[in-house]
């Protein structure tokens, strides 16, 4: 008796040690994420500034990451950062830059800014949350 009690222990603890608890991994790193998170918001940012952006296969490269909801929740940041850019632009006076705004400066400093990371890293989490509901424990 006693050897088939500790046959069935030692099977018992072999079968749940080898027993593996399926979580999901996105295949999309969170750095991946939040990278595509701000340069779309970057790039709204300028296109919505007036600059004109040619030959440029990021966006596709970018929509892969984000797909379509999470690329317009993207590029509305970077819209709503325009009106930032012009309530504290810098108007040029004089010579050949006169009236000009630093547009480039603004979105960069939209893409470097701690509200786009902190925007982005909770948009990586819904991300996660809706990849779980999709995919389950797999």
């Amino acid at each position: 008796m006693k050897v088939a009690l500790k046959f069935a222990l030692i099977t018992l603890t072999v079968f749940s040690a080898s027993c593996k608890v399926s979580q999901y991994t996105s295949p999309i790193s969170k750095g991946e994420f939040v990278f595509a998170y701000k340069a779309e918001a970057c790039t709204a940012c300028l296109t919505y500034m007036g600059a004109e952006i040619k030959d440029d296969n990021s966006p596709w490269l970018r929509f892969e990451v984000l797909g379509d909801n999470f690329k317009k929740q993207a590029r509305l940041e970077g819209k709503n950062f325009t009106d930032t850019i012009n309530q504290k632009a810098r108007y040029f006076k004089g010579g050949d830059l006169e009236g000009g705004k630093a547009i480039t400066n603004g979105c960069l400093l939209l893409f470097e800014s701690r509200h786009l990371d902190s925007a982005a890293k909770a948009a990586y989490r819904q991300f996660l949350k809706q990849q779980k509901a999709i995919w389950g424990g797999l």
